[in-house]
């Protein structure tokens, strides 16, 4: 995620957008900067829409040296859980877990020899990879699914507010498709 958050970032300060980082409060206090807030705040979107609705998921991947793929492969029916192999430039990225609820972000030994024995099965040649990394993370997840839509109330001074929340483990995934919804809620009278 880091090199794509990166280009993503590169690419809007060459447009011509003013990106500000600040730690907000409400979302009220957005509606200072911009005419359209776009409230995509991860795991505290929930917080701050008040959406009771919203809550952590962990997910727990493998980082391994790559033997040579360039293929990636999923079984979403596998009966131990998703399991997933995605190979990169430099290495593959095995997965994994969704635990809703879950918070503990520490090492799992017995989580982690489980997705690398799935993953291993899936694509035998990975069998004697190395592993680089154990990552864990909580997903901002939501029951009833993500919240993509324009609040028809809107913030102070008339400011749009478009929510784009709750995607879980299927953010990047879905990132393009939803930023296109969300603009064009945006840009909708």
């Amino acid at each position: 995620m880091g090199p794509y958050l990166d280009w993503l970032w590169a690419g809007l300060a060459g447009a011509g957008v003013v990106l500000i980082r600040r730690r907000l409060g409400t979302l009220a206090e957005a509606a200072r900067y911009a005419p359209v807030v776009v409230n995509a705040a991860g795991l505290g979107a929930g917080r701050l829409a008040d959406d009771p609705a919203v809550h952590p998921a962990r997910g727990r991947v493998l980082v391994v040296a790559n033997p040579g793929l360039h293929v990636s492969v999923r079984d979403e029916d596998a009966p131990e859980g998703i399991t997933y192999v995605h190979p990169r430039s430099r290495d593959v990225v095995l997965g994994g877990t969704y635990e809703p609820g879950e918070t503990d972000t520490g090492p799992d030994p017995t989580a982690a020899r489980a997705i690398l024995a799935r993953c291993t099965a899936l694509v035998p040649q990975l069998a004697g990879a190395v592993v680089r990394a154990e990552l864990a993370g909580l997903r901002p997840a939501r029951y009833g699914g993500a919240r993509v839509e324009r609040d028809p109330l809107g913030l102070p001074g008339g400011v749009r507010l478009v929510h784009a929340y709750g995607h879980s483990g299927a953010g990047m995934t879905m990132s393009w498709g939803c930023a296109a919804e969300v603009a064009e809620s945006a840009l909708r009278d």
